[in-house]
């Protein structure tokens, strides 16, 4: 008969005189055995509560009473946040580690290996952003699988290898990319589907495509950044893509800053593009639109700004400078309106707008 069974048998406790219950010895020996339990167990979750930091939450107990003494108790503990490698050895640990909605803090190191955001999480670098590097040597350094992720202060590789692979890979949730360096790569950043990518004082370089790649009914906002030394700056591919470009410099790329094709949208205001390899913004296609407001086009190879193959552009109050071919070329625009207004441009050449085709409706003003 156990301990339990013998809290309900006759023989286990008698009354006396004053009508209080008295434990018979076996239950006796049992309490006294059970409040011993108690009190150790009492002093080591007073020791491991001392180990807590204000990142643990206790958020309830269980217990359970027999004759009035605690049998167990159990405590409910969420962590919300994780340091790493102080708690966990890799940041993958820490993210299977922490609450959903949790941060993960991470030390200076170099973290080899590839990050999926399962959970809604935030990991962010504690000291300088170039000693804290997670490289992944096959796939992507980042796969977004979550709702929502922060990912700041990291230095993001992605080494080369023969698979294609973004650095990080944003396809179907919501993504903040703060103070960033994100190197290498087939693409620096790869949005698709219906994401949505916010990237904010961040570098990307390097990549052997494109630095930034928006498919599908992607979303992204892009301010405060430097976009430099890629294949192509910023490209945006599909009907329902949509990219912001805010105070940012684009650079050095080997074609094109930034390419709109097939339909896709651009935003374009207070930016920099120069010295890339061929064109600093290339808007093509039909349905393919972009807005440009007061930014400077300077140095590129090519021309500055081309508007191609019936695409429609409102480009007002942009400064063209030392475009080697030119600062603005309008080629065929079919049914699409283009607008230019009060730009100043002082390239070795001045704008063209080629209007060969019969239906053309453009509108320049400098």
């Amino acid at each position: 008969m156990g301990c339990c069974e013998s809290k309900q048998s006759n023989s286990a406790a008698t009354s006396s005189s004053s009508g209080n219950p008295v434990l018979s010895a076996c239950g006796l020996a049992c309490g006294t055995s059970m409040k011993r339990e108690f009190q150790s167990e009492t002093r080591k979750l007073k020791v491991e509560r001392s180990k807590f930091t204000s990142h643990t939450i206790v958020v309830g107990y269980q217990q359970w009473k027999w004759n009035g003494l605690i049998e167990n108790l159990t405590l409910l503990i969420i962590q919300v946040t994780v340091r790493v490698p102080q708690d966990c050895s890799s940041i993958s640990d820490g993210i299977d580690k922490v609450v959903d909605g949790g941060r993960v803090i991470v030390s200076p190191g170099i973290y080899r290996e590839s990050i999926i955001l399962s959970k809604r999480v935030e990991i962010v670098g504690n000291g300088p952003v170039q000693k804290i590097v997670v490289e992944s040597r096959e796939g992507p350094a980042v796969t977004v699988q979550t709702s929502e992720a922060c990912l700041t202060n990291l230095t993001l590789m992605c080494g080369r290898s023969m698979k294609v692979s973004p650095v990080v890979l944003n396809g179907c949730g919501s993504l903040n990319l703060d103070f960033c360096d994100i190197i290498g790569g087939d693409y620096c950043v790869q949005t698709t589907n219906s994401s949505f990518t916010s990237i904010f004082f961040s570098d990307l370089h390097e990549s052997r495509k494109e630095c930034i790649s928006v498919s599908g009914q992607a979303r992204t906002i892009i301010e405060r950044c430097r976009i430099h030394n890629g294949l192509n700056g910023v490209v945006l591919q599909d009907v329902g893509s949509f990219c912001s470009i805010r105070q940012t410099a684009v650079y050095h790329c080997r074609q094109s800053g930034v390419c709109i094709m097939r339909g896709g949208r651009i935003v374009g205001e207070g930016s920099y593009f120069f010295s890339n390899g061929q064109l600093g913004v290339c808007v093509s296609g039909p349905g393919s639109n972009a807005v440009l407001t007061h930014n400077k086009f300077d140095k590129n190879n090519y021309i500055g700004l081309a508007v191609l193959d019936g695409a429609s552009a409102v480009v007002e109050e942009n400064v063209f400078s030392s475009n080697v071919f030119g600062g603005c070329f309008v080629a065929k625009p079919s049914s699409a309106k283009v607008v230019l207004s009060r730009n100043t441009d002082d390239s070795p050449a001045p704008c063209v707008v080629n209007a060969n085709e019969g239906n053309q409706s453009v509108q320049a003003a400098v």
